[in-house]
């Protein structure tokens, strides 16, 4: 599919306003990119164009990036639990080895 009506040579948008509207004249299966930018609108589309536009973003499957945020809430609160010698109790509770403990807790930002 292709845009249903209204293009109009050197007119470009400005506008939130002018962008939805220039997205209305597409249907919904003309791309991907159209798709998103329509359930998003456009001023939220623009933000996400600002932030990765340019770019090649690696973007996770849905199980991946929910299961890296539920592992980041687990690790936080391993870090917050640990008195300096709960390594043992604290793999036990999240069933984790002490190991896998030690390096949670010695896990640095880069």
């Amino acid at each position: 599919m292709a845009c249903r009506s209204g293009y109009k040579k050197n007119n470009k948008p400005t506008s939130n306003d002018e962008y939805n509207n220039l997205l209305k004249c597409f249907t919904a299966d003309y791309s991907e990119m159209v798709r998103l930018a329509q359930q998003l609108g456009a001023e939220k589309f623009n933000d996400v164009l600002e932030a990765f536009g340019g770019t090649k973003p690696h973007i996770p499957t849905k199980e991946v990036f929910w299961h890296r945020l539920q592992r980041e809430c687990r690790d936080e609160a391993i870090r917050a639990q640990f008195t300096g010698d709960n390594y043992n109790q604290l793999a036990a509770e999240y069933d984790l080895s002490r190991t896998q403990v030690y390096r949670i807790i010695e896990w640095r930002p880069r």
